[in-house]
């Protein structure tokens, strides 16, 4: 389960057994925040799968125009391109690294922020491989809070992107997913998100990175 699908249950199950009214509202209040982005995760991942914005409305229950206003930062040019776009779903990672970066108080995103925007993100099977490896959002905001990872300096998100999308062409892909964004944080082994999983007891040997981004397998 996603990491907000998680805080759903357990606001659902603050906000029923609430002593207080007030205390109810609040959580409520929480509550619907976290669903607005349970709600955004998923329809990232439909775009990524290739479903029309047609077919999310017609989920929503609303219109077509305001399915595309609402995720309009999501949705695909309908342009052509010469080179790899971002998928739905990566675009979301970065959204929520820079969300990252302001909490850590960070004055650029780096690799360990676009990390933590990763294990963020959703359902996808990169983030459940991480999850299964024991690489949750919880444990690697905890270690990037300690400092167990670099959050300034030469990894920044530039260059983890550009490193995404070289990930991306050299396997032909005509998408850069979530898979080569963590194939670009993870390029240089002395860098914040490279760190970050080796303080959560993860294998450092660059080979390993690339063979766990590229496919559900982990080592630790």
């Amino acid at each position: 389960m996603s990491v907000s699908g998680q805080r759903i249950c357990r606001l659902a199950e603050g906000a029923c057994a609430a002593p207080t009214p007030d205390q109810a509202l609040a959580l409520v209040k929480a509550l619907r925040a976290e669903i607005d982005e349970f709600e955004r995760q998923h329809v990232a991942r439909a775009l990524t799968l290739g479903e029309p914005v047609t077919a999310i409305a017609r989920a929503l229950g609303v219109s077509r125009q305001s399915a595309h206003r609402r995720f309009r930062e999501l949705v695909p040019p309908r342009q052509p391109s010469t080179r790899p776009r971002a998928t739905p779903e990566a675009k979301l990672a970065v959204e929520y690294a820079r969300r990252e970066a302001r909490a850590l108080g960070a004055s650029s995103v780096a690799s360990a922020h676009l990390l933590l925007g990763i294990l963020r993100s959703g359902d996808c099977e990169t983030v459940m491989a991480l999850n299964a490896g024991g690489i949750t959002l919880e444990a690697a905001r905890a270690a990037a809070a300690a400092g167990d990872g670099r959050t300034e300096g030469e990894d920044d998100a530039r260059t983890v992107l550009a490193e995404a999308l070289r990930a991306a062409q050299r396997e032909c892909a005509d998408r850069v997913g979530i898979e080569h964004l963590l194939l670009g944080a993870l390029t240089d082994p002395a860098g914040g998100a490279a760190q970050l999983l080796c303080a959560l007891g993860a294998s450092p040997e660059i080979a390993d990175w690339r063979a766990f981004a590229e496919g559900p397998r982990w080592r630790v």
